[in-house]
């Protein structure tokens, strides 16, 4: 019985641990999402949803820059090593 119960308070400790450093990964991966870069990526995407499915009526030329740069963008962040 002493047994179980020192193997459940480790596991209880290891746990407890393991949550924490899960909560400060978040934390940093939310700190970095408000880096300016990633604001300018989700609101470019933000738009970009918005034209699609919003049914706004855009200058074709107008479009197609925004397209052009969109895709430069996102694929610049997507494809960068860190």
């Amino acid at each position: 019985m002493e047994e179980k119960k020192a193997v459940d308070t480790l596991a209880g400790q290891d746990t407890s641990k393991a949550w924490g450093e899960l909560g400060r990964k978040v934390a940093d991966r939310i700190a970095r999402l408000f880096d300016v870069k990633s604001l300018v990526t989700l609101t470019l995407t933000g738009a970009m949803v918005g034209i699609l499915f919003g049914g706004v009526e855009v200058r074709q030329e107008a479009l197609a820059l925004f397209c052009t740069s969109y895709g430069a963008i996102i694929t610049y962040f997507f494809t960068r090593k860190e």
